[in-house]
């Protein structure tokens, strides 16, 4: 057990770090020592680039995904209503909710994010950001999807043209922040709703959120909201 540990649990090296990371790798993830030191020099990048006391947990590994499909990942679970969570009847991924709580959560759970990789792409795992042609750079991707699993993820339903920003009556924390182009904000719609489906896919969609406009020099933040809702991306 304790050389299997050794040979699957790694931790941030960023000395500077601002928040620790450790990943456990399935099967696939363990026999690619190219992947695990792609995926790990992400990682370092991320722990400096986020604040939290509690030790955040990833599970990666290589899956079966589907044509097309490069990687997908998301919390493992979220949580609303712990003591000190800033807003009410909102959910709030894994990492965050520890983050603002300092302590972690749900203990009964081994992971706050899951972290599945595309078998069969092309992946460059050089980290020096020379992707040769044809192939697909695995840090990049690396990069986006731990960023889902962190908590840069929502809730959200489509169908049949109605959409939806809430789980049992609850949205996640960033839907707080969701306006259209005209200053509305979603969560003000009907839930379900032709409305919200219309917002989805009208290419109008934008975070009126403090710090992020800020960080664009008072420019909202434009969300992904092509005509054609997206499963993965929308």
């Amino acid at each position: 057990v304790e050389q299997l540990r050794e040979n699957t649990v790694f931790k941030t090296t960023n000395p500077q770090a601002t928040a620790e990371l450790i990943v456990t790798y399935g099967p696939g993830a363990q026999a690619n020592p190219e992947a695990r030191a792609a995926f790990q020099f992400a990682l370092d990048i991320w722990s400096n680039e986020i604040v939290s006391a509690v030790p955040i947990r990833i599970f990666a590994d290589f899956a079966d995904l589907g044509a097309g499909v490069l990687a997908s990942a998301g919390p493992a679970y979220q949580l609303r209503d712990f003591q000190g969570a800033p807003e009410e009847g909102v959910f709030y991924p894994a990492a965050l909710a520890n983050a603002i709580a300092g302590e972690v959560l749900s203990p009964e759970d081994d992971f706050e994010l899951v972290v599945n990789l595309g078998n069969g792409i092309p992946w460059y795992f050089g980290t020096d950001g020379n992707t040769p042609s044809g192939l697909f750079d695995f840090v990049t991707v690396a990069l986006h999807e731990a960023g889902h699993g962190l908590g840069f993820t929502t809730i959200r339903g489509f169908n049949s043209g109605s959409g939806s920003l809430r789980s049992g009556g609850s949205p996640a924390i960033f839907s707080l922040f969701y306006i259209d182009g005209d200053g509305n904000r979603l969560l003000d719609f009907d839930d379900p709703s032709t409305q919200l489906g219309d917002a989805f896919t009208g290419g109008d969609l934008f975070v009126d959120g403090t710090f992020s406009t800020a960080a664009l020099g008072g420019v909202l933040p434009e969300i992904f909201a092509p005509s054609n809702f997206q499963g993965g991306s929308s």
